[in-house]
């Protein structure tokens, strides 16, 4: 994505890089989920719980 050369094509500069923010935005929540969910799905793999009756 080429925000910055396009941005000086645009009529509404501040309108277009809210856009393109949000864009950008939505890019980083899908992807942070995404790694979160891999996290998550590796980490359980892993577990081992325990429960202690002495307490």
């Amino acid at each position: 994505m080429n925000a910055d050369q396009e941005a000086m094509k645009q009529a509404d500069i501040q309108s277009y890089l809210e856009q393109v923010n949000e864009q950008f935005a939505d890019i980083c929540f899908k992807n942070t989920n995404k790694l979160l969910g891999d996290m998550v799905g590796v980490g359980t793999k892993r577990m081992k719980l325990n429960f202690s009756l002495n307490d």
